[in-house]
């Protein structure tokens, strides 16, 4: 996986500064931006391997238990009412 996101938005809070030139386009460049991805298939294979491990902090193994404790805080509250 590879993204290709806008250089706009929370995106470039989320993904780490050395990936947005890699990652980030910006208005109007997404043709662009995506051929270059498509055009050179290992460097975005080897790419997206790299950005993985920096977003596992978003993975659903780390994330699950931290919406689940959220979710019931929330129905715990709503249920006292």
């Amino acid at each position: 996986c590879f993204p290709v996101l806008p250089r706009r938005l929370s995106y470039p809070g989320l993904l780490p500064e050395a990936w947005h030139d890699v990652c980030l386009y910006e208005e109007g460049n997404l043709t662009e931006h995506l051929r270059k991805a498509v055009g050179d298939p290992e460097a975005a294979r080897t790419a997206g391997a790299e950005i993985s491990s920096a977003m596992q902090r978003f993975s659903w193994e780390r994330m699950a238990p931290v919406y689940r404790q959220a979710l019931e805080r929330a129905t715990a509250a709503g249920s006292a009412l």
